[in-house]
């Protein structure tokens, strides 16, 4: 067995991922909630599809994929959406500000984001890897989109960011 291959493993063992945070999973467990018989699109949902009445978004063709679709030019009309979720995506488009104000443009009047971005994390190309985000850069870029006000909470806490680092560090060693 080669140093490399037992490290890959090790990471993937004990890397946590910030969609199991309690926090996070309670708040889209509150959008979707608030979401009802609406309907919803899932932009960059990776491979679990997190609620039926979303339709999900994504440049790689996977098993929970509806549709593939850039970020950055949403193959649907406007206002057809009552919701947009984006977890961890966002980082990876190289114009973020142009993806989000897709995300906005599909909702109906009314209609609510849901927006997760990384902070404290390390380089984690998907393919790429592009941006990270303060809590006053998230507020700029939806502001930018037209969302006039927004809630912004950290979802990990604070020593989630060295953790995250540590261990892609060991992976690397």
């Amino acid at each position: 067995m080669t140093g490399a291959g037992w490290r890959q493993r090790f990471v993937r063992s004990v890397y946590a991922d910030q969609n199991d945070s309690s926090t996070v999973r309670a708040a889209l467990k509150r959008v979707l909630d608030e979401l009802g018989p609406g309907r919803g699109i899932n932009v960059g949902g990776g491979p679990q599809r997190i609620d039926h009445r979303l339709i999900h978004v994504d440049v790689v063709r996977q098993a929970a994929c509806d549709c593939l679709g850039d970020a950055r030019r949403l193959p649907f009309a406007s206002g057809v959406f009552d919701l947009a979720v984006s977890q961890e995506t966002v980082e990876h488009v190289d114009d973020p500000f142009l993806a989000v104000r897709e995300m906005v443009r599909v909702l109906r009047p009314g209609g609510r984001i849901y927006l997760q971005v990384p902070f404290v994390i390390g380089y984690h190309p998907g393919p790429q890897d592009y941006w990270r985000f303060t809590r006053e850069g998230i507020a700029v870029l939806l502001h930018q989109a037209g969302i006039p006000s927004v809630e912004v909470e950290i979802a990990v806490g604070p020593a989630t960011g060295f953790y995250r680092i540590a261990v892609e560090f060991l992976a690397d060693v």
